[in-house]
């Protein structure tokens, strides 16, 4: 349905379904719908103040290139989805990302007032179904 999401705060836990008309948590489902990898990088056009390059490592099995990206949050429309203004951010905030061999989006981790948010990214260019969990695994509020 085009206006539902299901939140799932960790892996084997029930789903929070959240419509865009709900006053409490709409406006959520409105600033995740467009998140994404592409999303998620753009926000930080011209807010990147250092990019460091913290070499290979292996995650996931694949070996990834490691950068640490210093962010003005000032500058930046959005961090990680959620627009400005919507939380207290410090003022500088570091992205760690991981790219492939063709400098693909594979992880990104962001760590803001003690909660991190950790995106993995994995079959660019497959097609994508999304599944409706069964009832038994949403939540009441």
């Amino acid at each position: 349905d085009g206006g539902t999401m299901y939140l799932q705060q960790t892996k084997g836990s029930k789903y929070l379904k959240i419509d865009k008309s709900d006053p409490a948590l709409g406006s959520l489902a409105g600033q995740l719908a467009d998140f994404g990898p592409k999303s998620a990088v753009e926000s930080l056009q011209g807010a990147v103040t250092k990019v460091t390059a913290k070499g290979a490592e292996k995650v996931d099995g694949q070996q990834l290139d490691h950068y640490v990206l210093t962010v003005n949050t000032k500058k930046a429309s959005s961090i990680f989805g959620v627009p400005q203004g919507s939380a207290k951010t410090p003022a500088i905030v570091k992205y760690d990302l991981w790219l492939d061999g063709d400098d693909l989006l594979r992880q990104a981790k962001l760590t803001v007032s003690g909660q991190t948010l950790v995106m993995k990214v994995s079959d660019w260019g497959k097609p994508v179904t999304i599944t409706v969990p069964p009832a038994s695994q949403v939540m009441k509020r």
